[in-house]
């Protein structure tokens, strides 16, 4: 359940970075800041699951914070904090290719795929045995 925090906040991380970015690039950043609440994950593999705060009974936050920090909170107490950056691509192999898509990597080690729909974030680290997470804005 960590992962979904790592991967949320390296999103938030990613989408706050002011340099470099294009004006629509700063617009979507700026959507990202904020706190977001955890409302479903789906993992794993070929046999995944769906997780929601009424099946684990439990609560996640996700904080993306201005200044590039994030913090990751499971039933009201913060079980991560860090630093983040906003990308296109998940690694420079993927953007060196063409991969264009967001992404977010936390404490400069795990990146992930962001995807927006409606108020829905999506967090997912773009393969089949990751997990996606899903965030709607509580702020």
């Amino acid at each position: 359940m960590r992962n979904y925090i790592l991967a949320a906040l390296t999103l938030a991380l990613y989408v706050s970075a002011d340099g470099g970015c294009n004006r629509k690039d700063k617009e979507a950043a700026n959507s990202l800041h904020g706190k977001w609440r955890w409302v479903k994950t789906f993992c794993c593999g070929r046999t995944s699951v769906w997780s929601t705060p009424e099946s684990c009974n439990c609560t996640r936050s996700l904080e993306l914070k201005s200044d590039g920090r994030y913090v990751l909170m499971d039933n009201g107490e913060i079980t991560k904090e860090g630093t983040y950056m906003l990308r296109k691509g998940i690694n420079d192999y993927q953007q060196s290719t063409g991969d264009e898509r967001e992404a977010i990597v936390m404490d400069s080690t795990d990146a992930y795929y962001l995807s927006m729909n409606g108020d829905t974030l999506g967090v997912t680290m773009g393969y089949m045995d990751g997990p996606n997470y899903f965030y709607v804005k509580s702020e």
